[in-house]
């Protein structure tokens, strides 16, 4: 009995730096901060069980303040601005496309080739002047629409990117006239993002979404 009370000691020890490893893989401050008070929490019960009260009171000052800054971060609304690209900043594409190849080409595996087609707009999301996301289209009848890459980098991917585009009345797609959009995938954690912008999977890999 005390040998399996000490092994679930050690288990709950070991756990709580996997939290951490963990916390360091992300790029995403959300998931950085949610896994630390993980982390944290883990280690306090790992520190009050051995009566480690150093690693208890450390870890608990670490997760208050890191559970505040999140909490404060609910508040915090980003603001950007959408740049025509595709005749204008053609590098911009090219470095773009080039500094985030791996995970473009993960969630858009088509990217090269649907940036080719002709017809076809490049928009940036741009955060204090700084390129963050990517939107791509093209017009394929009249009123419609096909989203060929709705990207945004991996620390702003928690911002609604979408009312710039079709869920507001001041969305750029909506401004252009568009009554309808369409968006063929078959990666699930695009289909997953794409549902929370309220889009439909009406047929296996094509999302539809009625914007007016």
């Amino acid at each position: 009995m005390l040998d399996n009370f000490i092994s679930w000691q050690e288990l709950i020890g070991y756990l709580a730096p996997v939290f951490v490893v963990l916390s360091m893989m992300q790029s995403n401050v959300k998931k950085i901060r949610w896994l630390m008070i993980g982390g944290c929490l883990t280690f306090v019960i790992y520190g009050t069980l051995v009566q480690a009260w150093p690693v208890v009171v450390a870890n608990a000052l670490i997760g208050i303040v890191t559970a505040y800054y999140l909490f404060i971060s609910r508040d915090v609304k980003r603001e950007f601005s959408l740049l025509n690209a595709k005749q204008t900043f053609p590098d911009l594409i090219y470095r773009f496309t080039e500094t985030h190849n791996q995970d473009l080409t993960r969630r858009f595996p088509n990217i090269q080739e649907s940036l080719q087609f002709e017809r076809t707009t490049v928009l940036f999301f741009m955060h204090e002047l700084e390129p963050v996301g990517m939107f791509s289209y093209r017009k394929i009848e009249q009123g419609v629409v096909e989203i060929l890459v709705d990207y945004v980098i991996p620390e702003y991917r928690d911002d609604r990117t979408d009312k710039y585009l079709y869920c507001s009345n001041e969305g750029h797609l909506i401004k252009e006239g568009f009554q309808k959009v369409i968006m063929h995938t078959e990666i699930s954690s695009v289909k997953e993002e794409m549902r929370t912008f309220g889009f439909e999977e009406q047929e296996p890999g094509i999302l539809i979404k009625v914007i007016s």
